[in-house]
C-alpha cells in the first residue's frame, strides 16, 4: 500500500469520514494527517462537544499546537462567558435606572471577549471531528486520498460529501428564533420610547439579536433534496 505524498497544491480535495459508533474502538487509523495528508503526523486529542470518547487523531504539527492551546484554554471558557454575561446584565440594569449618566463599559468587555475567542480558535480548523447524535464519529474535510486509505483499512467506514444533519431539531431552532426576534423587537421598542440617550450598547444589541434570530429561523427551513449523494468509493451508500 502506498500513502499519498505531502500536498503541494494550495487546494486539496476533501471529503467527510463517517465512522459507525461500533467501529470506533477497533479503528485502524493510517499514519497520515487528516488535515494535510502528509505522513509522520502528530497524534493528538481533539475537543469534544459530547461526553463520548474520540480516539487520538493524526494531524499536522501546526494544527496539533493549536489544538493543544485550545484544550489548555477550554477550562477557562465558561468563566469568561460568565463574566461577559454578568457584565451585560449589569450594564442593562444600570441602563434601566432613571439617570442618563450610565458608564458604557460593556463594549470593552465585548471586545475583550472577542479577542479571547480569536485567541482560543486561532489555527483550529473550522470543523472539528465530533460524535454525532447517533454516536457515530464524523471527521470533516479529510483529503480524499487519506479518506481512501481509511476506507480501505476499515471496511464499513464511509467517506461522503453529503451535508451533515443539523446539530438540533427544527423545533429547537424555531424556539430560539422566536425568542431572539421577540427580544430584538422588545428592545427596539424600549429604546424608541424611553426618551433618553442610550449610548451605544443597546442599539448594538438590537441588530445582533435580530440577525441571530434570522439565522436560527433559517435553520428551520427544509434542506434541499434531490441532489445526488457523493461517496467514496462510489455507490458506498
Amino acid at each position: 500500500m502506498t500513502y499519498p505524498a505531502a500536498a503541494t497544491l494550495a487546494i486539496i480535495e476533501r471529503i467527510d469520514l463517517v465512522i459507525p459508533a461500533g467501529m470506533i474502538t477497533d479503528l485502524r487509523i493510517p499514519p497520515l494527517s487528516i488535515t494535510t495528508g502528509t505522513p509522520d503526523p502528530e497524534w493528538t486529542d481533539v475537543p469534544q462537544s459530547r461526553r463520548l470518547p474520540i480516539p487520538q487523531l493524526p494531524v499536522d504539527p501546526r494544527t496539533a499546537r493549536s489544538l493543544r492551546r485550545h484544550r489548555r484554554l477550554a477550562p477557562w471558557s465558561p468563566w469568561v462567558s460568565l463574566v461577559a454575561v454578568a457584565a451585560l446584565v449589569l450594564q442593562f440594569a444600570l441602563f434601566m435606572r432613571a439617570d442618563s449618566g450610565t458608564v458604557q463599559f460593556f463594549p470593552a468587555v465585548a471586545i475583550a471577549f472577542a479577542l479571547w475567542s480569536v485567541l482560543r480558535r486561532r489555527g483550529v480548523p473550522d470543523r472539528l471531528p465530533h460524535r454525532t447524535r447517533s454516536g457515530d464519529l464524523r471527521i470533516p474535510d479529510v483529503p480524499v486520498e487519506v479518506a481512501g486509505v481509511w476506507v480501505e483499512r476499515n471496511p464499513g467506514v464511509l467517506a461522503t460529501r453529503e451535508p451533515e444533519p443539523p446539530a438540533h431539531s427544527r423545533r429547537f431552532y424555531a424556539f430560539w428564533a422566536a425568542g431572539l426576534l421577540t427580544a430584538a423587537t422588545g428592545l427596539f421598542l424600549l429604546i424608541a420610547n424611553n426618551g433618553r440617550e442610550d449610548g451605544v450598547l443597546l442599539p448594538m444589541l438590537v441588530p445582533a439579536l435580530f440577525l441571530s434570530g434570522l439565522w436560527a429561523a433559517a435553520r428551520t427551513l427544509p434542506r434541499p433534496s434531490g441532489a445526488p449523494t457523493r461517496t467514496f468509493p462510489p455507490g458506498a451508500l
